[in-house]
């Protein structure tokens, strides 16, 4: 069964002059009153008891005082004393249920809490990376391994996105040309190809002017023969000659044919927009093919993001978190999956309650500094939330109102009903005085 705070009773402690508050087992004591009052140093107080010296304040004791005492009783049966002096010595006294006086008080406190400077609305304004921790602490998970590794790959695959964006882009506004053959023209077999094809139509030409030649010479042999009869025999010769030459320029006239170039300067006059086509889709497919090599690395680290993903679910799921949905990321604390400091008021108050009571779960006692900052709801959700968890809050407002447990005045306990009627001031408060201090046993 968790304990809690049953009596306060403090003298001197820094603003006050001598309080009694019983919680008479509310699970919230609203401490009301003005500014400078003393409400902060009830709570003050409460630390000073159970915590001693790590939770000192510099100035312990009221002005004008020698020495300070807090009295706690908890509802497991132990008190707990502590005198404070005026040079800063303190005297610890820590009495079980039986009466008995128990031995390393400090020790016994110490191991009964980890700290008393819990506030709900404290942690909900941390920063996230404190927050992270506090309750990476409280569940026993450490995801700060598989968290650096996330931001990695997630940063990696950015800019592996990145990549296939700038390609992506570059690849629709690439030229593309489908009617362009798969490679570039050749320039130089279609220069090669023209000089044959020159070439052949010359030697042709050259057979047909040779043909031509063969003719004349024989009309003017046959001239010399018929005008000189006397050459017959030389001019016949010169037939037989020119004769043999006629029929092979003929046979050499007949297998000639003629090339058509006009088909080959045709495609050197579109060759180079066609190849220029070419190098297009070259560089197309170039570009699409890194666009899918990146791809499929952005794909690759998005699978391994969604195992580490798993990794941290599987790790969370078996951690003792003190709400459902309550997750990390690389930056700080989520709730169901979206960052702690978008959720409500009321989530964040539900959720850093039950964080204060899981680090204290022997003595469940939360001090709320900032209660002013709460409204009815959440001070109701509060009250809601201390009870199920069998805890206790001490809180600090800054009101005089009915939702007050006790309204300090000048360091003293006034009846909630006396401050809502706001009557003057009583000047003699040594009867009061006298009483608590004849309750305590001050010297």
């Amino acid at each position: 069964m968790s304990t809690t705070i049953v009596r306060l009773e403090a003298q001197n402690v820094m603003r006050l002059r001598a309080v009694r508050i019983d919680a008479d087992g509310k699970p919230v004591i609203v401490v009301g009153g003005k500014n400078g009052n003393g409400k902060s140093s009830v709570l003050r107080s409460i630390e000073m008891a159970l915590g001693g010296k790590r939770a000192m304040p510099p100035k312990p004791i009221r002005d004008g005082e020698r020495r300070a005492e807090v009295t706690v009783q908890l509802s497991n049966g132990m008190i707990v004393t502590r005198t404070i002096d005026a040079a800063g010595g303190t005297k610890l006294v820590v009495t079980d249920a039986e009466g008995g006086k128990v031995r390393s008080p400090q020790a016994v406190l110490d191991k009964m809490f980890r700290t008393l400077a819990i506030d709900p609305l404290a942690m909900s304004r941390m920063r996230p990376a404190e927050q992270a921790a506090i309750l990476r602490e409280i569940a026993g998970v450490d995801t700060t391994e598989l968290d650096g590794r996330r931001q990695a790959t997630f940063d990696q695959r950015t800019d592996v996105n990145r990549e296939v964006k700038r390609l992506k882009a570059q690849l629709d506004a690439a030229p593309h040309h489908p009617d362009a053959p798969a490679e570039e023209v050749s320039m130089a077999e279609l220069a090669s190809e023209l000089e044959l094809a020159s070439e052949q139509n010359r030697d042709v030409r050259s057979k047909q002017d040779n043909l031509e030649d063969a003719r004349r010479e024989l009309d003017e042999a046959e001239d010399e023969v018929a005008r000189l009869e006397t050459e017959l025999q030389r001019a016949r010769k010169r037939r037989t000659v020119a004769a043999d030459d006629l029929a092979r320029a003929q046979q050499a006239a007949a297998a000639a044919e003629l090339v058509d170039i006009t088909p080959i300067r045709e495609r050197m006059r579109t060759a180079e927009a066609t190849n220029a086509k070419v190098r297009d889709n070259a560089a197309r497919q170039k570009l699409l093919e890194e666009h899918r090599e990146a791809q499929r690395r952005a794909d690759a680290l998005s699978d391994e993001l969604d195992v580490i993903d798993e990794a941290r679910a599987a790790m969370l799921a078996a951690a003792k978190l003190p709400i459902q949905g309550l997750g990390f990321d690389g930056e700080g604390v989520t709730l169901d999956g979206v960052p702690l400091e978008q959720a409500s008021q009321a989530q964040q108050l539900r959720l850093w309650t039950a964080v204060g009571f899981r680090q204290n779960p022997e003595l469940k006692v939360l001090l709320v500094r900032s209660g002013s900052d709460l409204d009815e709801d959440s001070l109701r959700l509060l009250g809601e939330l201390a009870a199920a968890e069998g805890g206790e809050v001490w809180l600090e407002r800054v009101s005089t109102g009915q939702e007050c447990s006790v309204v300090i005045e000048d360091g003293m306990v006034r009846a909630v009903a006396e401050a809502d009627t706001d009557p003057p001031p009583s000047t003699d408060r040594a009867p009061a005085l006298a009483a608590v201090e004849e309750k305590l046993d001050f010297v």
